[in-house]
């Protein structure tokens, strides 16, 4: 076996790339020019900084490349994020595949100090979804994410949860007239202007279109049936849309009730 000369092991070492150290809150306190505790309440968020000061913080995390290590930081600081989810409590099967994937991702957030867990309301009854808002304990809640009715009661109950400091998210259909942080969902009248174009090249002649809703309080729905009807009106004339029928996302509901409609409208098409 050959045996390389001891000085070019030395010269090959010495070409190798060394290792890049992640920066850390060291490094930003060190390029910006401040003390570790100005970086903690900059990092963190906390009131007595001020603004040129979290300025020069900032450009140092920007300079640095510096990324968070949040699971390290709530680690250290023994800190677990609880995070709760308020859904419909229903069978229907988007809100079940929900529910499940919320369970899925409890689990792998359980390492990064993070507790997911769900409470529901009755599905369309706003009154319930306030109460399960309003029963909801700061001191044991980070924030809150809602899958609800639009109504003025449940808007004032957001309202009410972000005056006591835990964060709200609104899914799948939004309340902007709340102080909610985020909406996470699709755009539901572009939702509906699909769903009517492709109605419109599917069906051949004249005819009645039934629209079954879950909810009329319920915005997602209502956006929905804006976005359909504003591009049958627009391109599909020779198609007329009905009232919108609220089926509570209930089967059985909807089973007694489509016999009766189909006898009314004998042209649905």
């Amino acid at each position: 076996m050959m045996r390389w000369p001891r000085k070019w092991w030395t010269k090959l070492n010495k070409q190798r790339p060394s290792v890049i150290a992640k920066p850390t809150v060291n490094d930003i306190a060190r390029v910006a020019g401040v003390s570790l505790a100005t970086v903690d309440r900059v990092l963190n968020e906390r009131p007595g900084v001020r603004s040129v000061t979290i300025r020069k913080v900032h450009a140092a995390i920007e300079e640095l490349g510096y990324i968070r290590d949040t699971a390290a930081a709530n680690l250290a600081r023994r800190r677990v994020y609880n995070l709760l989810f308020v859904l419909p409590d229903t069978k229907n099967e988007f809100v079940l595949d929900l529910r499940n994937q919320i369970q899925e991702q409890a689990e792998k957030l359980a390492n990064d100090r993070t507790k997911l867990t769900t409470s529901l309301a009755a599905a369309f009854d706003p009154q319930d979804f306030v109460k399960v808002l309003d029963d909801i304990d700061p001191l044991e809640t980070d924030g809150v994410a809602i899958f609800g009715p639009e109504t003025p009661s449940v808007r004032d109950s957001v309202n009410r949860l972000r005056a006591k400091g835990i964060a709200v998210v609104t899914l799948v259909s939004d309340l902007p007239s709340s102080e909610r942080d985020y909406f996470v969902g699709i755009d539901n009248v572009s939702a509906g202007r699909t769903a009517a174009q492709l109605m419109g090249r599917f069906i051949k002649e004249p005819g009645k279109i039934l629209f079954i809703t879950g909810s009329r309080f319920a915005r997602d729905h209502l956006e929905r049936r804006q976005g359909f009807d504003l591009v049958m009106a627009e391109e599909y004339k020779n198609l007329e849309v009905i009232a919108s029928v609220e089926g509570k996302d209930d089967p059985e509901m909807m089973y007694s009730l489509l016999p009766k409609l189909f006898d009314n409208h004998k042209d649905i098409c």
